[in-house]
């Protein structure tokens, strides 16, 4: 059990060190598992995250919490007995590639909004000589 400890305080460190997410059991590591939320900065949720990492062959589920607290969404990573420091490792990059390949899905979408959005514009104003 202390091994799994160890590495779920080795995996929530360089979680919360990327500034993408906050770790919320920080203080209380009874258990060998990482309850965080992304960063309040982040342009996604839980869901899309929980989605994207899915993607990577990762289960890590997110789920709201219960009455009195559903507004607030979280993620939980439960560490099994056979994970190794690589694995570790492996999985951490693939947090990161999936937040970030998450943000730059929102800026192509944003990109493209206004590129439609200009064109739309310039479209009204095509008969118009400037």
């Amino acid at each position: 059990m202390n091994l799994l400890m160890l590495n779920a305080t080795y995996l929530s460190n360089k979680m919360e060190e990327s500034g993408k997410f906050k770790i919320l059991n920080k203080e209380s590591k009874v258990l060998p598992l990482i309850a965080f939320e992304l960063d309040e900065n982040a342009p996604f949720d839980v869901f899309a995250f929980s989605d994207r990492i899915r993607q990577r062959g990762w289960i890590i589920p997110a789920y709201t919490l219960p009455k009195n607290a559903e507004d607030k969404a979280i993620m939980r990573i439960v560490l099994r007995l056979t994970i190794t420091h690589e694995q570790l490792n492996m999985l951490y990059e693939d947090l990161i590639k999936a937040y970030e390949s998450l943000e730059r899905d929102i800026d192509t979408v944003l990109r493209e909004a206004k590129r439609e959005e200009n064109l739309e514009i310039s479209r009204k104003h095509s008969d118009k000589i400037c």
